[in-house]
């Protein structure tokens, strides 16, 4: 899965944002397949952990400022996306990596992403009246 720019919602920082987070989890997927699996996996807990209280805090205040129809349902999601890393990541500490767990890790983010930014991040574009940073 790539980020391209039918994924824009017309803020820069999001967009950015947005674009790292979809490199972060094709570099996961890749090295789950490798050695260097276990660090990985690791690596991505980590990343998402930091990327959902900066993004989301980001978003959140974003979609409020201009008055997006989605923003009820963004800060949802995002509240039910932490909920299941959190999961994961008390799965992780208590059990250690599990290759099959970071395969059903990656699969579901990817999934969340692509229908997450699609239905509830891309109305945002409509409210905004140019490229914000």
């Amino acid at each position: 899965m790539e980020w391209d720019s039918s994924y824009a919602t017309g803020i820069a920082r999001i967009d950015e944002q947005h674009q790292a987070l979809f490199r972060t989890v094709g570099e996961i997927r890749t090295a789950i397949a490798s050695a260097s699996a276990a660090g990985a996996y690791a690596q991505l807990l980590s990343f998402l952990d930091r990327y959902c209280r900066d993004h989301f805090s980001y978003e959140e205040r974003c979609m409020l400022q201009h008055r997006c129809p989605t923003a009820q349902t963004n800060k949802a999601q995002h509240a039910a996306l932490i909920e299941m890393l959190t999961e994961h990541r008390r799965w992780h500490a208590t059990h250690g990596y599990d290759a099959h767990d970071a395969q059903i890790m990656v699969d579901a983010l990817e999934h969340w992403l692509h229908n997450h930014i699609c239905r509830v991040d891309l109305p945002l574009k409509h409210c905004v009246g140019g490229d914000v940073s």
